[in-house]
């Protein structure tokens, strides 16, 4: 378990569908430290999330620890709630698979909060690792989803879904790829948290279907079905093995609003990014990842092992998992090792620069009007899913996806779509121009590139003119290879 308390944004619960901001202090939930509860001794709250708090805690009469899981207070309060914990451990008693979590026992403290001791995990999330780390190669994210898989099998084959896959919810342990996959040994990975799973077929005199306060998920990894409240099964969990997909190989997940309702309406009809967009791995992963993410259960894969069989055929195509070098994604962190793009060819390059009609004799007002130009240049490259390569304190070097590569008109449309969107930007200094420049250019030489001083306005290179077509080609055709011509807008 992590060692301190943490409660992350991903945390924010989704009562009757809709976002619920749930308190984040644990003071009010933790247990005194040195506590004695079911025959167990407590540590401090080693974990806090959005529904229960974690202590460490040792059996009285000797062993291992454990981790002992109480219910947060005010969800206590819900009928609802008790039963989802309770059936948690229900989930739990009937699994064994060496990649889920064990239980340990069941009980209630005095306040008659239920609590369940589990198996202590040392180690730390999936989620902690991949913000240590950066991105896995196609190979490593594979192994993982081989163990995780595993023990999604394993619940499906008993008629329970988990209906929270994510990595949050998936503990690493020790060296990660120390054991077998689907070992789930001292190097392998756990999966917890069943305390939203869906019982299929609930046990004889269980109550089934929808209760109006039923926590569905977390707005990041929710599936449409579990957005609009409908059935759900395995290929539920199929969607979250999607995203968690793309989520190993680019560091950061595929759907990201600016707030919940954004981030469901996205999952609802946004089509999926690619990873080949931000990782090098081939079209086969792209499209396992695509298919496991489609908006309807059908479109998906029936099964786990059909899932992992695809899996394991995407990673083994020619190229797949060589080292590279991989420019920092906006908003994520560094991966190391060739940029896929650079064996496609030339990236489409756009330089953004706030430039100072008084270079020498800049005030406050156009310093800050810099920051502002540049804040909303970086905004319109995340939305279109660019890659920052470098960034000074008056400028931005991006590369386009791949919807722009390739399509220089279509890249020329949204550039000067953008520098008309940066020219009316708010609070804007007449002091402070943009100028945004366009090239063609492999990743290496694109680092290289040192564009001289111009005006304002857009420019392309000659690289990137030789790709436009007709009457944009001739009218701004430079004569040399890394000069900059003005594009009329």
């Amino acid at each position: 378990m992590l060692p301190t308390a943490e409660l992350t944004p991903e945390e924010t619960a989704v009562i009757s569908g809709r976002p619920q901001e749930l308190e984040t202090s644990a003071a009010g939930d933790a247990l005194p430290a040195g506590a004695v509860v079911g025959g167990y001794l407590l540590d401090e709250v080693r974990l806090a999330g959005g529904f229960g708090v974690v202590h460490r805690a040792w059996p009285l009469e000797g062993g291992a620890a454990v981790a002992l899981k109480v219910l947060r207070r005010e969800l206590s309060l819900l009928p609802a709630m008790l039963r989802r914990f309770q059936q948690e451990a229900e989930v739990l008693a009937r699994l064994r698979h060496p990649a889920i979590v064990e239980i340990r026992g069941v009980g209630a403290v005095d306040d008659g909060r239920p609590y369940i001791a589990m198996e202590w995990l040392e180690g730390r999330s999936l989620a902690a690792e991949l913000r240590a780390r950066g991105a896995f190669s196609p190979g490593e994210a594979v192994a993982l989803i081989e163990e995780i898989g595993g023990a999604l099998a394993a619940a499906h084959a008993i008629g329970v879904v988990h209906r929270d896959v994510k990595a949050q919810n998936v503990m690493v342990r020790g060296g990660l790829f120390d054991s077998a996959p689907g070992g789930g040994g001292a190097g392998g990975v756990k999966l917890v948290d069943f305390g939203i799973a869906k019982l299929l077929q609930p046990p004889d005199g269980a109550r089934g279907g929808k209760s109006s306060s039923l926590i569905l998920g977390t707005p990041l990894t929710m599936a449409p079905e579990q957005i609009l409240g409908s059935a759900v099964d395995a290929r539920t969990d199929i969607y979250a093995v999607g995203l968690l997909a793309y989520q190993l190989v680019t560091a950061e997940l595929p759907f990201q609003g600016a707030n919940a309702v954004e981030t469901e309406e996205m999952h609802l009809r946004a089509p999926p990014p690619l990873p080949s967009e931000r990782a090098p791995v081939s079209a086969a992963f792209d499209a396992v990842v695509r298919r496991c993410l489609a908006k309807e259960p059908a479109g998906r894969y029936a099964s786990v092992p059909e899932l992992l069989a695809a899996l394991r055929e995407a990673v083994s195509a020619p190229g797949v998992g060589a080292p590279r070098v991989v420019a920092p994604c906006v908003g994520a962190p560094a991966r190391a090792g060739v940029d896929e793009r650079a064996r496609r060819g030339p990236s489409t390059a756009l330089l953004v620069e706030a430039g100072l009609a008084a270079q020498d004799d800049a005030g406050d007002e156009e310093l800050a009007d810099v920051e502002r130009l540049l804040q909303a240049a970086r905004a319109a490259l995340s939305r279109i899913g660019a890659t920052l390569v470098v960034e000074s304190a008056d400028a931005l070097l991006a590369t386009l996806p791949a919807p722009y590569e390739g399509a220089p008109e279509r890249a020329l449309g949204w550039v000067l779509g953008l520098w008309a969107e940066l020219g009316a930007r708010a609070g804007a200094s007449p002091g402070v121009h943009p100028r945004l420049a366009l090239h063609a250019a492999t990743p290496e030489a694109l680092r290289r590139w040192a564009p001289g001083p111009t005006g304002a306005g857009v420019f392309v290179t000659d690289a990137f003119a030789e790709g436009l077509a007709g009457k944009a080609a001739a009218a701004t055709r430079p004569a040399a290879g890394g000069a900059l011509r003005r594009v009329s807008p």
